[in-house]
């Protein structure tokens, strides 16, 4: 009892001493930083749930649309998209299989401009209906170590483990191509993996930079396609078959694990034992999280009236158009001048609506290949997309909610979420904007939310204790309170003369300006129906066949 006495006696000195030594001002935005702190605190833990989740896929993909076009700040890479579309795949014959003479001259047309790198986004693992056509294509790649020609990275094409299998990693179908050791051997041509992460709403918004495959037996790593293209790029003045042999050696301390047998009640194997891999001035996590996997789209695929896409600074100082687009079709039927292709990173691929190829983004539908090309720019000029440091989340929160409580106290809860909003589209958009570009999103949107909540649950309940507390009582009531004179008939102040005395209704006064202090309690805001976005087990795309 004394311990709970003196409990009780510490916490009342310890409320008037709030109360007398700090104004109404200070205590109020005192109590508005501890709330919207912890809420932004709780926020942060909650981070991984599937609603928060949702909500900042929301904000980034809002922040993307909004500033897609902007220029790029930091030097990169002009590219060019030779696309197999609608109307070259019909001039070809509607072929089940691309056919594999006409892939031919694109390469080396290719080639021929001086591109400083070349993918090719099409399956190759079978061969196509034209034997002829398929040996030109083998022998070709045959002799591809000529000097002065450019790194080539073709599309690894991959099986799905059986059911009857207990491993959880996928196999390579290996090429016809790499029947001929010299194809497979050589150094300039590299095989990348073309899958991505699918998200619950069928919505590509994360790469896989690497594939653990089984073999044998034995736990492989394949690099995605954009990891190899970037380690490449990073790394011109290296012999391009040194850089892979450096990746694949960053690479090897993942495989470990990832293919063990699964056994029953036991979860799949994780990156326990992952480590951050460095390779050509790159810093990747082992264990990528959701931000780190994201890609930061800038290139759409249609362009709407009056868009132009970013550009980019050039080596003279002189922007460059990031991506140029154009079709295959002329290209084998008649001479075409390959110089604008000088220095670029040349893409081909296919967006014919038969190639099955086409997903949704952030940025709309697009075709595989622009996806390819989106998130190599995005890995070369970003690298992972992080969230600042703790301690700045918080005082950058801190800063804006002493400004939204100020304005708060100055104005009515109506103009001061009015002017607390303004101050977010004023200040905190464009810093969110700015950082995003350098790779760096900042999100506080959830935390002042339901600091602006807590403010109007915190008015509304002072109003309604003010009205229950500060009524005035009536003057007939004051004068039958008195007591009532010996002698007389009834004792009773609500009586006259043995009768009921009529007490007239209360009326409400207007309540006078309220002095009390508001209790302020934190609302989370929480929508337990927001749908977020997991990712699907299984890779989204492959190469076109």
């Amino acid at each position: 009892m004394n311990v709970e006495f003196s409990l009780t006696r510490s916490t009342v000195v310890f409320r008037r001493a709030w109360r007398d030594r700090l104004s109404p001002l200070t205590r109020h935005i005192l109590s508005n930083l501890a709330v919207g702190l912890a809420i932004a605190i709780v926020l942060w833990s909650l981070h991984g749930t599937r609603s928060l989740r949702g909500v900042e896929d929301a904000g980034i993909d809002w922040v993307m649309r909004m500033q897609w076009s902007a220029p790029a700040k930091k030097p990169g890479v002009p590219f060019a998209l030779l696309d197999i579309d609608e109307a070259t795949y019909r001039h070809w014959g509607e072929p089940f299989h691309t056919p594999r003479d006409r892939l031919l001259g694109l390469i080396d047309h290719a080639v021929q401009g001086g591109a400083a790198l070349i993918v090719v986004d099409i399956d190759l693992s079978q061969r196509g209906h034209d034997p002829a056509a398929d040996a030109k294509l083998q022998d070709y790649l045959a002799h591809y170590d000529a000097p002065g020609r450019p790194p080539l990275i073709l599309s690894r094409a991959f099986r799905e483990p059986l059911d009857s299998e207990t491993t959880p990693c996928r196999s390579e179908r290996r090429s016809f191509l790499e029947e001929d050791p010299r194809v497979a051997q050589s150094p300039l041509i590299h095989w990348g993996s073309p899958l991505f992460a699918l998200d619950r709403d069928r919505v590509l918004r994360r790469w896989r930079l690497w594939e653990p495959v089984q073999a044998n037996g034995q736990t492989d790593i394949v690099p995605s396609i954009q990891l190899l293209a970037v380690a490449l790029l990073q790394s011109r003045e290296t012999a391009s078959g040194q850089i892979a042999q450096a990746l694949q050696q960053a690479l090897a301390p993942l495989a470990r694990g990832r293919c063990d047998p699964i056994q029953p009640s036991v979860a799949l194997p994780g990156d326990h034992n992952a480590s951050v891999v460095r390779i050509a001035g790159l810093t990747l996590s082992g264990q990528p999280d959701r931000m780190a996997q994201r890609i930061l789209y800038t290139q759409p695929w249609r362009l709407q009236p009056g868009k132009a896409r970013p550009s980019i600074p050039g080596s003279s100082g002189i922007a460059m158009v990031s991506l140029s687009i154009r079709s295959a079709l002329p290209i084998g039927d008649r001479a075409v001048d390959p110089s604008w292709l000088a220095g670029r990173v040349v893409m081909i691929g296919a967006s014919f609506a038969e190639s099955r190829d086409r997903h949704l983004t952030p940025l709309g539908e697009m075709p595989g290949t622009l996806v390819l090309i989106n998130a190599t720019q995005s890995l070369y000029r970003h690298g992972e997309l992080t969230a600042p440091p703790l301690y700045v989340k918080l005082l950058v929160e801190a800063v804006l909610i002493v400004v939204m409580s100020l304005a708060f106290a100055r104005f009515s809860s109506f103009w001061g979420m009015m002017a607390s909003g303004l101050f977010i589209i004023a200040a905190l958009l464009p810093i969110s904007f700015f950082l995003f570009r350098y790779g760096v999103w900042l999100d506080f949107a959830i935390p002042l939310l339901g600091v602006q909540l807590h403010k109007i649950a915190a008015d509304f309940e002072a109003t309604h204790h003010h009205q229950a507390t500060n009524r005035s009582p009536p003057a007939a009531l004051e004068a039958n309170s008195s007591p009532a004179p010996a002698g007389s008939l009834d004792s009773n102040p609500a009586t006259v003369a043995g009768r009921p005395a009529a007490i007239p209704a209360p009326h409400s006064e207007p309540p006078g300006e309220h002095h009390g202090e508001a209790r302020y309690e934190p609302s989370t805001g929480m929508d337990p129906d927001a749908v977020g976005a997991d990712d699907a087990p299984a890779g989204s795309r492959g190469g076109l066949d």
